[in-house]
């Protein structure tokens, strides 16, 4: 991609060197995080945004907005990765709207698609938690906790209380990745959740902040012998994580008591990682 846009930028008028450098800068800012474009995606995105004529009557985001609209979802599905290489905030209102495509690849493409252009998108992705499309909600709490902007703090404590439970574990799994302390509070109520995932999520995500108002929630979860076995693993492995000295007593209790050996072995583990930090 690079050699065709040093080549094209070498032949265009300045306007058109401005979008390609453009372009070209974004194209790297990606390849950097780790991301690459599939196969033939390079070749689509030069063709679809700046066609075979002159460069300088092409508008790169309008023709890739316009793609979004294509009956065929293959084309809409295209478009919205595409736009992730423009990383151009011009691009947010089409990808919300594509949120709601019919076709569920385009919808994970359009939200993958608003993270990587990153902190524009965390307004409108706010006020889509409060869409009426449960789809559109869980993906934007998803894309908020990809984004770990904390402005989006308060519209997901709000999200914990959906109705729909995967909203609920989503949001708790996107305050994790958040990682601010003023959400433990809601969190550790979110363990008694009548939904497993939710409490798995939020078990979890108590981990990920490692704040030590978490420790005796989770320990109790962890000595609930009626929760689910995977659940308690989570909790073990989160206290291994905060690391305080009644996560510490805790762990050692368990594994002298509980001769299960998933429970056993995870608490093993999380203890251990406690000793390696003292």
């Amino acid at each position: 991609m690079t050699e065709w846009l040093s080549s094209s930028i070498r032949n265009t008028t300045p306007r058109a060197q401005i979008e390609m450098e453009r372009y070209q800068t974004a194209a790297n800012t990606i390849r950097a995080a780790g991301v690459e474009p599939r196969r033939g995606e390079e070749a689509y995105i030069r063709d679809r945004t700046y066609g075979q004529g002159d460069h300088s009557q092409m508008n790169t985001i309008s023709a890739l907005i316009e793609e979004l609209k294509n009956d065929d979802c293959d084309v809409r599905w295209h478009a919205a990765r595409a736009l992730r290489w423009t990383k151009d905030a011009r691009a947010i209102d089409a990808l919300m709207r594509a949120l709601k495509d019919v076709d569920c690849n385009v919808r994970w493409s359009a939200a993958e698609s608003l993270v990587i252009i990153g902190d524009a998108a965390v307004k409108p992705l706010v006020t889509a938690l409060r869409d009426a499309d449960t789809d559109v909600r869980w993906r934007a709490a998803w894309a908020l906790g990809r984004l770990k902007d904390t402005a989006a703090v308060d519209a997901l404590l709000d999200a914990l209380g959906d109705n729909d439970p995967d909203i609920r574990w989503r949001a708790a799994w996107a305050l994790g990745q958040i990682g601010d302390v003023r959400v433990v509070d809601r969190l550790t109520r979110a363990l008694e959740d009548s939904y497993s995932n939710v409490r798995w999520s939020a078990a979890e995500a108590l981990g990920a902040i490692s704040d030590e108002q978490a420790v005796e929630p989770l320990v109790r979860l962890l000595n609930n012998h009626r929760e689910q076995t995977i659940i308690r693993l989570v909790a073990a492995d989160s206290l291994g994580k905060i690391g305080a000295p009644q996560a510490e007593a805790a762990l050692e209790a368990v594994i002298l008591q509980d001769e299960f050996a998933p429970i056993h072995e995870t608490a093993r583990n999380a203890l251990e990682r406690i000793k390696k930090r003292e």
